[in-house]
């Protein structure tokens, strides 16, 4: 996945008015060190060797196996993965990409957020009306 932001600092990175949060990889030099530090991805519950870190966009080459993240096997709802930042940001937009070689991907998701660290309550984002805003595919 990739997030997309109106507010970051990088404005030499605006695509339309858009930033990339950085938790992507760059497609073109995927060597870069990403903006968001595997350390700030957390998930609900992992399979095998498939990381939070691995949710990266563009994380992986070809038909490369774990090139994702995929929660635990035998857990089918309510599962999440989580980016941490130290500011707030206003989301634009999200990216997400299946795996490259696995029957198994996210048909919807919700984003949620929290105001402050030390505040347990997650947010999710609604519509005008104050429905949760689902994303389905």
């Amino acid at each position: 996945m990739e997030v997309y932001v109106t507010n970051d600092e990088n404005a030499w990175l605006n695509q339309g008015g858009y930033v990339p949060l950085g938790v992507g990889l760059d497609p073109n030099d995927p060597g870069l060190v990403p903006k968001i530090s595997d350390y700030a991805l957390h998930a609900s519950s992992r399979a095998d060797d498939s990381l939070p870190r691995h949710a990266r966009l563009n994380h992986g080459q070809g038909q490369q196996l774990g090139a994702c993240w995929s929660p635990a096997e035998d857990l089918h709802t309510d599962q999440w993965l989580q980016i941490q930042h130290d500011r707030s940001y206003i989301v634009a937009g999200v990216i997400t990409q299946g795996a490259y070689n696995l029957d198994r991907w996210v048909t919807s998701y919700k984003l949620a957020f929290r105001f402050r660290q030390d505040v347990p309550t997650w947010n999710i984002y609604t519509n005008s009306e104050g429905e949760e805003k689902v994303k389905s595919s």
